[in-house]
């Protein structure tokens, strides 16, 4: 490893360890009492909610852990070896391909307001509710970030390995919107 690619990685790991503490101030608007329902603060609250979280998502998730994933993903798919796949998987990171760009920007959207079917109107779930739907979305990101090794160089990868499963908590809200 070179030395900047060293430096790099201290200062992401120093970023990861004392940046953002996952606090919910950075990802929803703090003007909603989270026992408020969805109904009460109408379909301009629920996009304000989605729209901060939708912001956060987007800066949070175009780090380079969820680039690599990306990459590391196209570097199994088009090797047959553990160190072919670290050669492709670093050629990548130095020069993400488009369709590594619009795969980050898939699996990106699908943490947000839009892949649920909610409407305001005659809602009754709550805002805390929404809040730990979209949290759950975000977990599911943090696993598909840790999820691919080049230990599966030469391997055929699962179509869906970036897809989001509707977590419980958003299932809920769906069923009471």
């Amino acid at each position: 490893m070179n030395h900047l690619a060293c430096a790099l990685l201290i200062a992401f790991t120093f970023q990861v360890g004392c940046g953002d503490d996952g606090s919910t101030s950075d990802k929803f608007p703090d003007e909603f009492e989270t026992n408020v329902t969805l109904d009460d603060i109408g379909q301009s609250g629920l996009n304000k909610i989605c729209n901060t979280f939708e912001d956060w998502v987007r800066d949070m998730y175009s780090s380079s852990l969820f680039v690599q994933a990306a990459c590391t993903a196209s570097a199994i798919e088009s090797t047959e070896t553990a160190s072919d796949c670290g050669d492709e998987l670093q050629s990548c990171l130095d020069n993400p391909p488009s369709e590594v760009e619009s795969l980050i920007t898939t699996i990106r959207d699908q943490a947000g307001c839009g892949s649920l079917s909610v409407e305001a109107t005659g809602c009754s779930a709550t805002v805390g509710q929404i809040q730990d739907c979209l949290d759950a979305l975000g977990d599911e990101l943090d696993n598909i970030q840790f999820t691919l090794t080049c230990a599966a160089a030469g391997q055929t990868l699962d179509d869906g390995w970036w897809v989001i499963e509707t977590p419980a908590a958003c299932s809920s809200i769906e069923t009471s919107c």
